[in-house]
């Protein structure tokens, strides 16, 4: 798609050279095929919107505060199931949010802290930090540092990186045939490994302390 929205970019300042003679013209003449007026029942909610709004809600809430949890997910620290358990009960009480969607949208994001942290993001230092011996690594290229530097910025935002997006908009822009054509097959694995584990960081650690 991104190939074909250039090709089509491009073409916009060609069209203006095609001669216009020689041209037929065109008539339509379509018979109208719509039925009657009628009432229609809709439904009250509309699954993408009200999905949308339980989101935004959530940030609403989350925005600014200072939770244990919210700390860990936004830094990639080990979280323990008390710190979710202590977001959860104030997401349901002092949010307002409703426990059986919060379970539902939780389960559709893999848990909880993956569905918050997809909501609030991470900190760029905690990304970076995943990354930084990464980047380090003699030799390493403006090309490389430039599709590194776009990890980074969709884990800050998002707090999540599909693998498979590393050949998709923006990376393809850096590397138009992915990450193979820039990196080592053994960089790639590496740096496939390292998103994962960021991803990885937002389930609880069995027996770790909360702090």
């Amino acid at each position: 798609m991104p190939s074909l929205e250039r090709v089509r970019v491009a073409l916009r300042g060609l069209v203006r050279l095609t001669g216009r003679e020689g041209q037929a013209i065109v008539y339509t003449d379509f018979e109208d095929t719509l039925d009657g007026v009628r009432d229609v029942a809709l439904a009250r909610v509309v699954p993408g919107l009200d999905r949308r709004a339980f989101r935004e809600r959530l940030f609403g809430f989350l925005d600014g505060r200072s939770d244990v949890a919210l700390h860990k997910l936004r830094t990639g620290r080990p979280l323990t199931q008390v710190d979710l358990d202590q977001l959860q009960e104030a997401l349901t009480s002092a949010g307002g949010v409703d426990a059986a969607q919060l379970h539902a949208e939780a389960a559709g994001a893999g848990g909880l802290g993956r569905l918050v942290r997809s909501i609030v993001g991470m900190e760029r230092s905690a990304v970076e930090e995943a990354l930084a011996d990464f980047v380090s690594a003699p030799g390493f290229t403006h090309r490389q540092h430039a599709f590194v530097d776009l990890v980074v910025q969709q884990l800050t935002l998002a707090g999540y990186l599909d693998p498979r997006r590393l050949y998709e908009d923006p990376f393809d822009g850096v590397a138009p045939e992915g990450p193979d054509a820039i990196f080592s097959d053994a960089q790639v694995t590496d740096l496939i490994a390292r998103i994962r584990r960021v991803d990885d960081s937002a389930d609880p650690v069995a027996g770790s302390v909360s702090a």
